[in-house]
């Protein structure tokens, strides 16, 4: 039930779509071994896209709470790094 409730959380599905394509892209991949010397694995992206699809069609919670999840566990770590580099 929170899912609903924290659904303004919750970016619009192109923004996952987009993300993933500049993931897998070239020049993402480029960047990512720049950065952090090996490429990422991009299926997160791929995952958060989908069920913003599903969710949107059918607004089934249970899709909605999966992109809530690791949008929220991608928001812990950015927080967790601002602060580690901050301090």
């Amino acid at each position: 039930m929170t899912a609903v409730l924290d659904s303004w959380m919750v970016r619009p599905c192109v923004v996952y779509e987009e993300e993933y394509k500049e993931c897998n892209s070239v020049s993402g991949k480029f960047h990512q071994r720049y950065v952090h010397g090996e490429t990422l694995d991009c299926s997160k992206w791929y995952n958060d896209w989908k069920s913003c699809q599903k969710y949107t069609t059918t607004k089934d919670p249970k899709y909605l709470f999966v992109k809530y999840e690791s949008n929220d566990s991608e928001l812990v770590k950015s927080l967790y790094k601002s602060r580690c580099t901050i301090m």
